[in-house]
């Protein structure tokens, strides 16, 4: 599931842009936190992100199949 929201980072960020993966413990859990630089999205497209074929309106220039975050 990790590499698949690294994947979905980089695919979005635009080129010259970083994405940056921090790993911090907490307790006997660990905070895993992927930024980026891509254009992000709005509250109520974040509450679809893991709906299958699902695809902000402003990211269908971007190729896939739209199952990304969802498996």
């Amino acid at each position: 599931a990790l590499d698949a929201v690294v994947d979905n980072a980089v695919k979005f960020t635009p080129e010259g842009e970083g994405v940056t993966v921090t790993v911090a413990p907490e307790g006997e859990w660990v905070t895993v936190t992927v930024a980026d630089g891509g254009p992000g999205l709005s509250d109520s497209e974040l509450e679809r992100v893991g709906d299958r074929f699902w695809r902000s309106g402003r990211h269908q220039n971007v190729s896939g199949s739209g199952l990304g975050l969802s498996i």
